[in-house]
């Protein structure tokens, strides 16, 4: 993995924390938090000092830990961490640059990418770059991991490390974040169904993106493009971008230019790193938050379609049937 290594200022504000193999997690505040092993209650960490502040949310299921990290750094941060216990975890980098240093090696995520990391117990540090960071961890009991893959060829190394007990990295390149894991991860945040069913929902998304991880790193789709890290950040823009405005996106010209970019190079990288379209992806994200809404039943179907950006609710209906093979009201009425 290719890694440029920030220069660390001096006197940055550093932070510690344990974690444990049951769910226990103590920051430097020496103030724990235990979790038990079959709730599902969102637990909240907050530390706040000069230059660097940090609000971590982390939910324990039956096999693996939801944890959702935002850290605010004014000249760049360090963290220190301990694992006490053997954890598989799916690492997706939402915003800004990190790098990870452990037993000597040095591991880099940046804004958009993903990867998957074996950790035993072992002591390493976080490097936090300036502005904010955002990650969303998925930390998987590691039987469980391995219980629901099948060990062929190409996990073999991964097996191997996790065997031996050493840290390791499932991609040697990180992968970026696509349309696909992007509309799992929000499906993930934002799941309104109550207590049991949230945690079906949210057990089966969790494999899912596990799933569309392993699919990732068995097809080799590091996504590269030409135009280097500066063209790949406006890709992430535009990614952004379009998935909070989706109901009244912009043209392909407008975004092009919002981004910092033409409209040929936004066609040509979107396509090249998620996959798809810019359209194609907005087309998901409004299919997505219908299912979602109709579920929930509050809205009117005519209401829905307004929500996610279409004017005419019979063209809402005939895009979602192509989609999903069945009527709005179908899934309202059986929801």
């Amino acid at each position: 993995m290719s890694i440029e290594r920030m220069i660390k200022p001096r006197n940055i504000p550093s932070a510690t924390f344990t974690i444990g193999s049951h769910g226990e997690r103590v920051f430097d505040e020496e103030r724990a938090v235990k979790l038990n092993q079959s709730s599902t209650e969102c637990i909240e960490t907050v530390i706040d000092k000069k230059g660097l502040s940090i609000l971590f949310k982390e939910t324990l299921f039956k096999h693996f830990k939801l944890a959702y990290g935002v850290f605010d750094t004014t000249h760049g941060g360090q963290l220190d961490f301990n694992y006490t216990g053997e954890v598989v975890q799916m690492v997706f980098q939402l915003k800004g640059d990190s790098i990870i240093a452990i037993d000597g090696n040095t591991y880099g995520f940046k804004t958009g990418e993903h990867n998957i990391m074996f950790r035993p117990p072992v002591n390493g540090q976080i490097e936090l770059c300036e502005g904010r960071s955002e990650v969303i961890l998925v930390d998987l009991d590691k039987d469980f991991f391995f219980s629901v893959l099948p060990q062929n060829s190409f996990l073999i190394d991964y097996w191997q490390n996790a065997k031996n007990k050493r840290a390791g990295y499932l991609s040697q390149e990180n992968m970026t974040i696509n349309p696909v894991l992007n509309l799992l991860l929000n499906d993930i945040q934002n799941c309104g169904l109550k207590e049991e069913l949230r945690q079906l929902h949210i057990h089966a998304k969790v494999l899912e993106l596990l799933s569309s991880q392993l699919e990732l790193f068995n097809k080799g789709n590091i996504n590269r493009i030409s135009g280097g890290s500066n063209d790949r950040e406006k890709m992430q823009l535009a990614l952004e971008y379009v998935t909070h405005h989706y109901k009244n996106p912009l043209s392909l010209k407008q975004l092009a230019t919002k981004v910092g970019t033409n409209e040929y190079t936004l066609k040509k990288n979107f396509k090249a790193i998620y996959g798809t379209t810019v359209f194609g992806y907005i087309c998901e994200l409004r299919m997505e938050k219908a299912k979602q809404l109709l579920v929930n039943k509050s809205m009117t179907i005519s209401q829905i379609s307004d929500k996610v950006g279409y004017r005419n609710p019979q063209h809402f209906s005939t895009a979602f049937k192509k989609r999903y093979g069945i009527c709005p009201s179908e899934l309202k009425a059986t929801a």
